[in-house]
């Protein structure tokens, strides 16, 4: 089990779902995966340029752009969660209903990170807090479009990667590579959590964490290591 999520955060976000919407278009699906990688690449592209920050107001100055991407395209999944959930409900799976609680994990770690981004004089510790937020962005993105995935393998959609097998009722998915993605889920706390899941064939270790970041082991079939700060 992982604790991936931000107290502070969470409950802004509690009540913040998607549409009431019954179940997914095979659009709806497609849109979700192709926001999920323009996530991806705002991610990859933050983590680049927080590497290298050199100022204070560099820093305010990426994290300020790239919160504005991101906030435009969390307001574009929004709507799309909840018909997900209830696709993955009517196919017979509702332990993998878990968008909208992927969402809002999302939500939670992007406003986490917005309010303690370039907090500190030392910019060591700024680099390091953007290079935290986007570990916990990637496997929250990769959770997302991988249900997007296992949704469009059973609508048929052309272009997604093929969804493997179902698999236990903890919410775990067989991916293509042998791995499984584990449901998220929100904790007594507030906090958010995965359970259940596997990645390239590795067991995580069941470790805590307040945000994302890999503390050891391997991700190439090996172990992983505990989700910690």
């Amino acid at each position: 089990m992982k604790r991936l999520a931000i107290l502070g955060t969470a409950a802004l976000v509690a009540c913040s779902g998607g549409s009431t919407s019954s179940t997914a278009t095979a659009a709806q699906v497609t849109r979700l995966d192709a926001l999920g990688q323009s996530m991806s690449t705002a991610v990859e592209a933050y983590r680049a340029s927080a590497s290298t920050l050199s100022t204070l107001q560099a820093c305010q100055g990426a994290e300020d752009s790239y919160h504005g991407q991101m906030a435009s395209m969390l307001d574009q999944m929004n709507p799309l969660t909840s018909p997900m959930d209830g696709a993955m409900k009517g196919m017979g799976h509702p332990d993998d209903a878990d968008v909208t609680c992927g969402f809002q994990a999302l939500q939670a770690e992007v406003g986490r990170h917005h309010a303690v981004a370039c907090a500190s004089q030392d910019l060591a510790v700024d680099r390091a807090e953007a290079s935290h937020h986007a570990d916990a962005m990637d496997e929250l993105i990769d959770h997302q479009r991988a249900r997007a995935a296992q949704l469009g393998s059973a609508m048929g959609v052309a272009g997604m990667m093929d969804a493997g097998a179902m698999m236990g009722s903890d919410g775990g998915w067989t991916a293509p590579d042998g791995g499984s993605m584990g449901a998220c889920f929100q904790g007594p706390d507030g906090g958010y959590l995965m359970d259940g899941g596997m990645m390239d064939g590795g067991m995580t270790d069941g470790g805590m964490s307040d945000g994302g970041m890999m503390d050891g082991g391997m991700s190439d079939g090996g172990m992983m290591g505990s989700l910690t700060r």
